[in-house]
């Protein structure tokens, strides 16, 4: 078990003693039409990539929570690895993925991005994408994709074809391309437009196909993506529902549990 920060909300317990340098580290946290969650459970469960660590939060911080698996706890924050030639021009030699089955209360997602940040660049992860949904702003339902990039990393956002936003952001990725720039870590956000009230599974798997080139190596048929990350969506949103709900009842009544 590894302590980052003296104080911290959140502590990283290192599972295996597995090299995840020069990886390509997504991260897939529950923002707005579970985007980033859906892609990286359909790359998790494709590739049979194992956990490896875990982010627990201080239960001081926010209601004690875990998912439960075929009776197994498990921390709601994970992060699995395998081997995979990825990454921009195919440098990076492993896919390591952060994915979260809970909402990071907003008061702490500058620290478990500092965390996730300073994780990073002790392990020598090569680059780090982070994948997110974005309310959708008009009637347009055609799908689009933004980015938000440090400095080292635009031309990859070209190279996908991403549009290069210009604006205000808030949030999880804020704060994670922030500590991203100022501690120089190679980082990309990636956004899609999404419904924002509920989970978007044709907008995942669209920007799936969309970081293909950040995989070049992977093969696997794109015809079922679709149907797999409905499965997934449904998956997540009942994770996310069911926390939602048990934070609700615990305000109205501490002593009920579910």
């Amino acid at each position: 078990m590894v302590k980052i920060k003296k104080d911290s909300n959140f502590i990283i317990n290192k599972g295996k003693n597995i090299d995840v340098s020069n990886s390509l580290l997504m991260l897939g946290f529950p923002t707005y039409g579970l985007v980033g969650g859906i892609c990286s459970y359909f790359l998790i469960n494709n590739f049979d990539m194992e956990e490896i660590a875990s982010i627990d939060i201080n239960p001081s911080s926010m209601v004690p929570t875990i998912v439960v698996e075929k009776a197994i706890p498990k921390s709601p924050i994970r992060i699995y690895s395998g081997d995979m030639i990825c990454g921009p021009d195919g440098k990076c030699d492993r896919l390591t993925i952060c994915v979260s089955d809970i909402p990071v209360p907003p008061n702490l997602l500058y620290e478990i991005s500092e965390l996730i940040i300073e994780w990073a660049k002790a392990n020598k992860i090569k680059m780090i994408l982070n994948l997110e949904g974005i309310p959708q702003q008009s009637e347009d339902k055609e799908i689009h994709f933004y980015g938000v990039s440090t400095e080292s990393t635009v031309e990859i956002l070209k190279k996908l074809d991403i549009k290069l936003l210009d604006g205000v952001i808030t949030g999880f990725s804020a704060s994670l391309m922030y500590n991203a720039k100022i501690n120089q870590i190679d980082a990309l956000s990636i956004f899609s437009n999404v419904h924002p009230d509920v989970a978007d599974a044709e907008a995942a798997s669209k920007m799936i196909s969309k970081i293909l080139p950040l995989l070049p190596k992977v093969s696997f048929d794109l015809t079922p993506l679709l149907e797999k990350a409905k499965i997934i969506e449904s998956d997540m949103k009942e994770k996310v529902e069911t926390h939602k709900d048990n934070i609700n009842k615990l305000q109205r009544n501490p002593t009920m549990y579910q």
